[in-house]
C-alpha cells in the first residue's frame, strides 16, 4: 500500500507513516511515497519487501502460537472457576446421558491441555 513514509531503520524496514492526506505536510517532513504494510505482530509499519520474507513468516507463526497459548491459559482459568461452582452445586448437564457439569468442564479442560501440550512441544 503506497503511503507517505520515512524509513526509520533500514535493516528492519521500520517506517514512520503519515496516515492523513496532506501531501505537502508529509513532504515537508522528508517523507516520500513508499510501499508499506502494517505488521500483524507489533502493529508497526514496515517496507512491504521486508515483511514478505521467510523470517517474518516464522516470526508471525511464533507470535500466533504464543497468542493461542495465552488464550488457552485464559480459557483454562475460566473453566477452573466453573469447575468450582460445579463441585459446590452438583447438577446434571444432560439428564439423558447422566453427564454432570463437572464432567463436562473436565472434558473441555483436557481438550485444551492437549492443545497446549501440542503447542509447547
Amino acid at each position: 500500500m503506497l503511503k507517505y513514509a520515512k524509513i526509520i531503520n533500514t535493516e528492519t524496514g521500520l517506517c514512520e507513516v503519515g496516515l492523513g492526506t496532506n501531501e505537502t505536510f508529509y513532504k515537508s517532513l522528508g517523507m516520500q511515497k513508499l510501499d508499506v504494510t502494517q505488521s500483524e505482530i507489533d502493529e508497526q509499519w514496515y517496507l512491504s519487501e521486508k515483511l514478505n520474507t521467510e523470517a517474518y513468516s516464522l516470526k508471525k507463526q511464533e507470535y500466533e502460537k504464543e497468542t493461542r497459548k495465552f488464550e488457552i491459559q485464559n480459557e483454562l482459568n475460566t473453566l477452573d472457576l466453573k469447575r468450582i461452582r460445579a463441585i459446590c452445586e452438583p447438577e446434571l448437564k444432560n439428564p439423558e446421558t447422566g453427564e454432570t457439569w463437572l464432567e463436562y468442564y473436565n472434558n473441555q479442560i483436557l481438550t485444551l491441555r492437549d492443545e497446549l501440550t501440542d503447542l509447547t512441544s
